[in-house]
């Protein structure tokens, strides 16, 4: 207990040694905390982009439900045709009904051909392998998974 309180404070030269040694553990855990970081986001990314994947595949399906049905609506569109005595002169295309089938669309669709004017639509392939493609993912990847 006689112990004075100089001898338990450490000379500067200790402490001239023990800051650069703390600073180095410190960027050493900043580090270890970024690489933690960038793995993490990582595997959500991957787990995000598989989860999109599968969004694709429902898109492809409902997009060859909706083309096989408007496809009949066309060809009864077709099948009308001749049989209209139209006195105001309508034309093959108002019988079709390609107004009204653009007009039905959902808002979304006005979204993306406002986003993308001159692309060319459809004739591109399913969504999920233009999707899986893009990130570079095997299209089985989750099926397997």
């Amino acid at each position: 207990m006689g112990d004075s309180i100089e001898q338990h404070v450490l000379p500067n030269e200790h402490l001239k040694m023990a800051l650069p040694l703390a600073e180095a553990k410190l960027r050493e855990a900043e580090n270890e905390h970024r690489n933690i970081e960038i793995e993490m986001r990582n595997h959500e990314k991957n787990r995000l982009v598989l989860d999109r994947i599968e969004a694709a595949k429902e898109v492809d399906r409902d997009l060859a439900a909706v083309g096989r049905s408007l496809q009949r609506y066309l060809d009864l569109g077709g099948d009308i045709w001749p049989l209209v005595v139209d006195p105001y002169g309508s034309t093959r295309d108002q019988i079709e009904g390609w107004m009204r089938i653009a007009k039905a669309l959902p808002a979304l669709f006005q979204t993306l051909q406002k986003r993308l004017p001159g692309v060319d639509f459809g004739g591109g392939g399913p969504l999920a392998a233009s999707e899986a493609g893009y990130w570079g993912v095997s299209i089985i990847s989750r099926d397997a998974a």
